[in-house]
This record gives C-alpha cells, structure tokens and sequence, in this order.
C-alpha cells in the first residue's frame, strides 16, 4: 500500500478530552483529498510511531509504525494482506487462495520457505517436485556401499506429544555420519530425517544387493530322499517279425600235421564213457580219412 500523501488537506487534533474541534485526547483525524476520492484517517498524535486508522475508497487500513505505515491490515475490495516491518506477510486473494511470504498464491494454501507442524500432517497424497528442469547435478544413486540402517521403534515425549503412539524409524544421530545428506537442521536446532530420500536410497541398494545374490550361484544342496516306485506301464505292442537271414557257409577246423601242413578238416566227435573220438575227413573229396580217440579220466 503507497503511503498516504504528506499535505492533508484539513485536520483537527483535540484539546485534551473536551472532543472539541473535531478531535479526542491525542487522536486526530486527517482528510485527504485526493483526484476523484477523499480518504479519512484517525491518528495517533502523541508519537510519530503511533497506531492508525485508515478509511480509502477502496480499502480500510489499520496500522501502526512511522512514515508510510511500517505494518498493517489492509482489507481490499479484492483481497486481505498484514504487513510487518514493510513486508507483506499474509496474502489472500479473490478466490480464497492464502500466501505466506508470497503475494501471488495459486493453491488453497501456497508457502514461500519452510514450516512447521507440531501435530499431524494429514493429506490425501504427497508429492515433491521432480521435474528434470527444476534439478541439476543429476547422477545415478552410488549402489557399490550399502551401509545398514538402524531402524528404531520408540515414542515421542509427552511434552510434544501427548499420544504415546509407537512409531518406527531412525535416530538422526544413527545416521548423521553416513547420510549426512538426509539430516537435516531447523532453526529451533532439532534434527529432523528426510525420510522419503532415506527411503528411496536404501531400495536402490538393496536392488543391488539382491543383483549380486542372485547372479552368485549356491553350494550344491544334499540329495533329496528317494522317491516312491511308480506304478507299472502299460504292456507295448508286438514288434514285428524280422526277415530271415541267408545260409551261413558250413565252418570247417583244418586239422595241421606236424609240420604245420593241413593234414584234413575235423569231421566229428564223438563222446562215449570214457573215451572221444574225432574223425578227419578230406576237405576236397569229403571222405573220411582217419579218426583218432582219446581216453577221458
């Protein structure tokens, strides 16, 4: 909001309590004339940071500080702001969107900076902001060193809550020499744990430690019990007859004399008690030659 203009037009200041002249006490009241509007203010007189009134045709102002109105609450015709310090703190705009620290707010509830909650965050989804464009230094998660995180269970004191709820999770100082990166420090010195990084951190090690398990073959395992015997099949069916082979060439046994000669070919043996008989017979004419037998003891 622009100051107001230093020369007013008309004002009054009263004489200490009689409200004459168109002022009470030390309170006095300023118009100012302005093209195509005349704004009214009530002042404070005893001191040039004194607090304020302030009527415009488009706004009324209430605020105090020196020159040029230091903080204040301004109701719009279109929209709500407090000031401290000059600075506009709380924004609401025509349809209802709330700024803190931001005089543009496009959600229901819009923050430039950080917060804080001392209770419970409820919402339906959390989403953080991924675009690739919003980010730098990209690089993929360094897998080849996972580090055991110690998770805890515990409850919060009763000075910050009264519930006594179990929870699950970490001690930031577990963690702070590790993954420095996920502890993070507020202003009132509490350490606080950025889970969801935490969280997607730990997947992409494990995914890696459950690569190496399964490409990394086991000892061989212990032979199973033997199993029961399985039931009988079913009889095949015949085979077909084979073809009949051709007439082999009667085999003979040549019979050598002493000299290494083929004296004839063994025609037969004959087994009586006591005694074998083997005839020789001439290969040529087929005729029996001579016979010899031996005694069996």
């Amino acid at each position: 909001m622009a100051p107001p203009p230093s020369p007013p037009a008309s004002s009054a200041r009263g004489d200490g309590g009689d409200g004459g002249g168109g002022g009470i006490g030390d309170l006095g009241i300023e118009s100012y004339s302005n093209p195509g509007r005349q704004d009214i203010t009530v002042r404070y007189t005893g001191s040039t940071s004194g607090g304020k009134v302030e009527l415009q045709d488009n706004a009324a102002v209430l605020g105090a500080g020196t020159s040029g109105t230091q903080s204040y609450a301004q109701v719009g015709i279109t929209d709500f702001r407090v000031v401290t310090n000059y600075g506009t703190r709380v924004y609401i705009n025509t349809l209802g969107n709330v700024g803190i620290g931001t005089t543009s707010p496009s959600y229901k509830f819009d923050v430039t900076g950080e917060g804080r909650f001392t209770g419970d965050l409820r919402c339906l989804s959390l989403i953080q902001t991924s675009q690739r464009d919003q980010k730098e230094n990209i690089n993929d998660i360094d897998k080849s060193k996972p580090r055991a995180i110690p998770f805890k269970e515990y409850t919060y004191k009763s000075s910050i809550d009264g519930s006594a709820r179990k929870r699950y999770g970490v001690i930031a100082e577990d963690i702070e020499n590790d993954y420095p990166e996920l502890v993070h420090v507020g202003t009132d010195g509490v350490k606080g744990i950025n889970y969801i990084d935490l969280l997607v951190k730990r997947v992409a090690e494990l995914e890696k430690e459950l690569e190496d398990v399964s490409l990394t073959p086991g000892p061989k395992g212990d032979a199973g019990p033997q199993g029961p015997k399985g039931d009988t099949g079913p009889q095949g069916p015949a085979g077909n007859d084979g073809r009949n082979g051709s007439d082999g060439s009667n085999a003979t046994i040549p019979i050598l004399d002493c000299k290494g000669g083929e004296y004839g070919v063994l025609g037969s043996i004959q087994v009586c008690e006591g005694t074998i008989t083997f005839s020789v017979m001439d290969p040529k004419e087929g005729k029996q030659i001579d016979s010899f037998t031996a005694i069996m003891k």
